[in-house]
């Protein structure tokens, strides 16, 4: 064998050899495109449960959230009502102590009904300034109302439920018994 024939066998083999090489890059480009594909497809399907899961877990989170404001709200009323009750009860045991006699509870009280004044026409108010109006209007409405409920009911401050109250108990339409107040009869 000449060394030409060498030369051109050792080039054919390197040909060879390159157009192996190649193949074996386009089939390695061509795995890691599939196995690329099929990443991108399991992160977006990954992607799509996430959000989903998150989704629920959000509006789960919601749900258990405003639950559990709703049972403390409504524990809180609880705890208030029993503190209310057990308030009432002091007063009552204390008014018991220093007077002698009291109702176990305010809810129990039954007013004396008081009798009608005379008063002579005249000296009846003509007309009533709103607030007096709204005062008078809601103890008549809620017989035996204590202030605080007038105070929230129809939004006024201390201030001006107690000057309301005075007034209309200066002008003989209410009288007040323990805490609560009552209209006159007749009024």
């Amino acid at each position: 064998m000449s060394l030409r024939e060498e030369w051109d066998a050792a080039r054919a083999q390197r040909q060879q050899e390159i157009n192996e090489r190649q193949h074996q890059v386009l089939e390695h480009r061509h795995q890691t495109q599939m196995e690329l594909y099929e990443t991108a497809t399991n992160r977006a399907a990954m992607a799509a449960a996430l959000r989903d899961s998150l989704s629920n877990f959000h509006n789960t989170l919601q749900s258990d959230v405003a639950n559990f404001r709703e049972e403390t709200r409504l524990h809180q009323q609880e705890v208030w009502m029993e503190e209310a009750h057990q308030r009432a009860a002091y007063v009552a045991a204390m008014r018991d102590y220093v007077w002698g006699t009291a109702p176990t509870l305010m809810t129990d009280v039954n007013p004396v009904p008081l009798p009608a004044p005379n008063v002579p026409p005249s000296a009846k108010p003509k007309s009533i300034p709103t607030n007096l109006e709204r005062v008078f209007q809601y103890v008549r409405q809620n017989i035996g109302v204590q202030i605080d409920d007038i105070e929230t009911a129809l939004g006024l401050s201390r201030a001006d439920t107690v000057n309301a109250l005075q007034s209309l108990m200066n002008q003989k339409l209410l009288v007040q018994q323990a805490q609560s107040y009552y209209p006159i009869q007749g009024s």
